[in-house]
């Protein structure tokens, strides 16, 4: 199949990344968000011609909230129909929000016009039930100057 043939899609992801290792698939490190995503792909196009370019790179247990990503697929199937079939073949900690159309021309690092990290602690004496996955704890007295 020749490049002209492919059909290119831009994808807007969420993902809690803790039991992830960071977005990028790596050979022999696994799960990774972008791995779970092309093996969804790979059942619902039936195809192992299928390949996705991140927004960046994340770290082991980094979570993002608006991760764009290039998808280049061997036909074409409608957006919505896409979306939905995506969520359901991935883990529920990984999010499609949106599907439009794309070409090749798009790309996700080079085009993104910003992007912003958060970073949350606290430094309680007992962290809470539902901080771990989202805020460090530091337990000591904190300088903030």
């Amino acid at each position: 199949m020749n490049k002209e043939n492919f059909v290119y899609y831009k994808l807007i992801l969420e993902f809690k990344g803790t039991k992830f290792l960071g977005w990028q698939k790596q050979k022999d490190f696994n799960p990774t968000v972008q791995g779970e995503l092309e093996k969804a792909c790979k059942i619902i196009f039936k195809s192992d011609d299928i390949h996705t370019i991140g927004s960046g790179r994340t770290d082991t247990g980094v979570h993002s909230l608006d991760h764009h990503v290039k998808l280049k697929a061997p036909f074409k199937i409608e957006n919505n129909s896409l979306l939905k079939a995506l969520n359901s073949h991935l883990d529920l900690n990984i999010r499609v929000l949106s599907i439009s159309d794309s070409d090749n021309s798009f790309l996700p690092t080079n085009h993104a016009k910003s992007k912003e990290y958060i970073y949350l602690f606290s430094n309680l004496e007992s962290e809470s039930a539902f901080q771990s996955d989202y805020i460090v704890n530091y337990r000591h007295d904190l300088n903030l100057s």
